[in-house]
């Protein structure tokens, strides 16, 4: 209560000696198979701009093989070649960053709530401070779009993440690939509530590494809006590797992005856009903080503007990518709790700014660790 396109969409298809079945398919882009021999089959579908797909091949429906890797649409008609290796096979197509798994629990369906403490599987190490220098085991997974450390967050309007721990006390660390108000209300069927589905999550593995993932597929936001559909997800992957405790990678992880803010009076949202619209990003809450491009601003993380209709193709997160060859797909680096290529910026000490200062000028530097320029904006608080 308050007080004040996408992956997992799954087209299946079987082949069964020498005749092909299709099966009903649902949505955009259907997989087309034409037998090119009789030991061939040619799958193909349109691919859209800046998407990316994937063919999976299965024998039993229960395990699924990956025949393809990630292939980035470019708005043409897409092909792939397949041998036929027995009489029965089958055949999905997969649209997006979003993975498989990672729901073998869920939050309840509803408003602003959370889980207990729940296992990562490993322990992860993110912008330790001197008062909580993790490594940490466990997190709180956040209806709202996010996992945190210390205590959940079942705020609805997103705050600055760089200072979020001053309103948010005890907070340690906030992972969030979609910081905003996140609503799946009760209904008949337990898994949906009012055609949205609920945050699942779990453990899993990733190429072989033990993982941690949410999924926030098919959620409306507040109050009980389903008009519009997000679909992203955040997996947490072991990094032990490294020979240092609490490395790990973060997947931020976008099929559908149509909404950005919730409807209460505080979020400021109306139809899901303006106000305050949701912030992504990894911060302790006090003095270190990677926050995605974009983050916080008004229309421009959405799939498409919906004042025009064109596509944020440079700004939408389903579109942009970070360390990755998969549009849709961000991943940060964790190693001995600090962020690999991370801006490292020094903001120097608090100063007060006189009322009749016409400018003052903030100590403080900054270095990228990638080299070239560097532009740094401060903000300045009132109080």
């Amino acid at each position: 209560m308050k007080h004040t396109l996408q992956m997992s969409l799954v087209r299946l298809f079987i082949v069964i000696s020498t005749c092909v079945e299709l099966l009903p398919a649902q949505g955009v882009n259907p997989l087309s198979i034409t037998q090119v021999s009789p030991t061939q089959f040619q799958l193909s579908w349109y691919a859209n701009t800046l998407r990316p797909y994937q063919i999976e091949n299965s024998l039993d429906l229960q395990t699924w093989v990956n025949l393809t890797g990630y292939i980035e649409g470019t708005s043409t008609q897409q092909g792939v070649l397949v041998n036929k290796t027995t009489n029965k096979m089958f055949f999905r197509l997969r649209t997006g960053a979003v993975r498989p798994g990672f729901d073998s629990k869920s939050l309840a369906a509803g408003d602003d709530n959370f889980s207990g403490l729940e296992p990562i599987g490993f322990p992860i190490k993110a912008f330790p401070t001197t008062a909580n220098p993790g490594p940490w085991t466990n997190c709180y997974v956040n209806n709202n779009g996010s996992i945190s450390i210390g205590r959940p967050v079942p705020e609805f309007t997103p705050l600055p993440l760089q200072t979020s721990a001053e309103i948010l006390s005890g907070l340690v660390a906030l992972i969030a690939p979609f910081w905003g108000d996140v609503h799946t209300s009760p209904a008949g069927n337990p898994a949906f509530a009012n055609g949205s589905k609920v945050v699942s999550y779990g453990q899993g593995s990733v190429d072989g590494s033990l993982a941690f993932g949410v999924n926030w597929v098919n959620v409306g936001y507040y109050n009980s809006k389903t008009d519009k559909l997000n679909s992203f997800q955040l997996i947490v992957i072991n990094r032990a590797g490294t020979g240092l405790t609490g490395d790990f990678d973060v997947e931020f992880n976008y099929n559908q992005v149509l909404w950005e803010t919730g409807g209460y009076v505080t979020s400021g949202g109306i139809n899901g856009y303006g106000g305050y619209p949701a912030r992504v990003g990894i911060t302790n809450g006090i003095d270190r903080t990677i926050e995605s491009q974009y983050s916080g601003e008004t229309l421009v993380q959405l799939d498409f503007n919906p004042n025009t209709s064109i596509r944020n193709y440079s700004s939408g997160l389903i579109y942009r990518k970070r360390n990755s060859t998969v549009p849709g797909r961000q991943i940060f680096q964790f190693r001995d709790g600090n962020l690999l290529g991370a801006l490292q910026v020094d903001a120097g000490p608090d100063q007060d700014l006189a009322p009749a200062s016409a400018s003052t000028t903030l100590a403080g530097s900054a270095s990228d660790p990638e080299g070239g320029s560097v532009s740094v904006q401060w903000s300045v608080v009132k109080s």
